[in-house]
């Protein structure tokens, strides 16, 4: 995956060429049709927002993600993290085993 170059602007990332697209564009004047259509219109408009920011957002983790994902496999020191996790986890699911086996025999002998 390719980055995209861009920036934060009021919390939302934005692409250069959506930043060039939007100080280009003219807003053209719309015409009055009634409260509920131009309510409409804003309720639309803010999901098309909202739908391009989580499309953004996604995509920024998923890149992130694999960016990790990619260096703890990758590296000597990713590697030893992984080591270090796996073996924890070991040694809390041995604990549990062994807590499960208490427990049985305590029951059992009651």
């Amino acid at each position: 995956m390719t980055e995209k170059k861009g920036h934060f602007e009021k919390g939302k990332w934005v692409e250069e060429k959506e930043a060039e697209a939007e100080n280009t564009a003219v807003e053209m004047p719309q015409k009055s049709t009634g409260a509920g259509k131009e309510e409409n219109k804003e309720n639309v408009d803010d999901f098309d927002e909202k739908i391009a920011e989580l499309k953004s957002s996604v995509s920024k983790n998923l890149n992130d993600l694999f960016g990790v994902g990619k260096a703890l496999l990758t590296t000597e020191k990713g590697r030893n993290h992984l080591a270090k996790k796996m073996k924890k986890a070991e040694e809390k699911i041995d604990k549990t085993i062994e807590d499960i086996a208490e427990g049985f025999e305590k029951a059992i002998k009651k």
